[in-house]
């Protein structure tokens, strides 16, 4: 412990102690400016919002095509839909909604992208409220897309979604879906239907009810595949780990090693899992 009576009196404790604070104080400012500075940047600057309504039929494709942006689609009212860009730095971020016929239209096509030599100055969040029934067709160059039903009822969206490099959220939606993604995760959170859902180097999370009459098959490359059927507990299950494990957390002893699997007995499985170099946990 410093004993402050033996310094001398230009280092008193008073003094120490109130430059030390004017210090601290300034540095606080300092953080505080840099940390707002970093995400007017990071934003791209001034954020804009535009919004379109577009009247539609019953039997609705909504087509999106988007390139460095974030995609989230929402539960909508019958009869449009809603779609609202936020954009960052709006000059440098092309987006365009195109009804595919005189309204209401039954095809909607929606572009957002943004030219690589702007991409660090610019950003754009595209949100999509989308009618019951719609079928849904994504392809995305680094883009993640979260598709978001009601916690009350399900949503129903049958469609395809193609990722180059980005994750694929599901959350409270019902339907037929095939999700294809690079590098990115698939996230299934309380979904029910069929699901064709493949990653080259992402895990995938499903925690839902795939139909027992179809196949549903969850693949991965080089990630882990976690899958909790809790809700359906006696739905049958293959399951595949080239090299990894598998974890069944009931009275059997959990696999490793190489070219390891489980398969159901005397039964179709219901939902196919595999991995190349991963882990397989499934809770029942």
């Amino acid at each position: 412990m410093i004993d402050f009576a033996s310094l001398p009196h230009r280092f008193s404790p008073k003094f120490t102690f109130g430059r030390s604070l004017r210090v601290i104080r300034m540095s606080v400012l300092m953080t505080s400016l840099i940390a707002v500075a970093a995400v007017c940047v990071s934003k791209g600057g001034d954020v804009d919002i535009v919004q379109n309504v577009t009247p539609v039929t019953d039997d609705l494709t909504v087509t999106m095509d988007a390139t460095r942006a974030d995609i989230e689609i929402f539960h909508g009212d019958p009869g449009n839909v809603i779609t609202q860009l936020e954009a960052g730095n709006r000059l440098k971020v092309v987006h365009r909604v195109r009804p595919g016929s005189a309204m209401p239209t039954s095809n909607l096509l929606i572009e957002t992208f943004i030219p690589s030599k702007y991409a660090p100055r610019a950003s754009a969040i595209v949100r999509v409220w989308v009618p019951e029934g719609t079928e849904l067709n994504v392809t995305g160059d680094d883009v993640s897309i979260e598709i978001k039903g009601p916690l009350t009822e399900n949503i129903l969206i049958n469609g395809e979604i193609n990722l180059s490099n980005g994750d694929a959220t599901l959350t409270d939606v019902s339907g037929d879906f095939i999700i294809n993604t690079g590098s990115g995760g698939i996230t299934l959170n309380r979904v029910t239907g069929e699901y064709q859902a493949e990653t080259a180097r992402g895990s995938i999370f499903l925690r839902g009810a795939p139909t027992v009459s179809k196949v549903s098959h969850l693949e991965t490359g080089a990630g882990s595949i976690f899958v909790d059927i809790s809700s359906v507990p006696d739905l049958p299950i293959s399951a595949i780990a080239a090299r990894g494990a598998i974890l069944l957390h009931d009275d059997n002893e959990p696999l490793s090693g190489s070219d390891i699997s489980i398969v159901p007995q005397d039964r179709t499985p219901s939902l196919e899992l595999v991995t190349a170099n991963g882990i397989i946990d499934i809770r029942r």
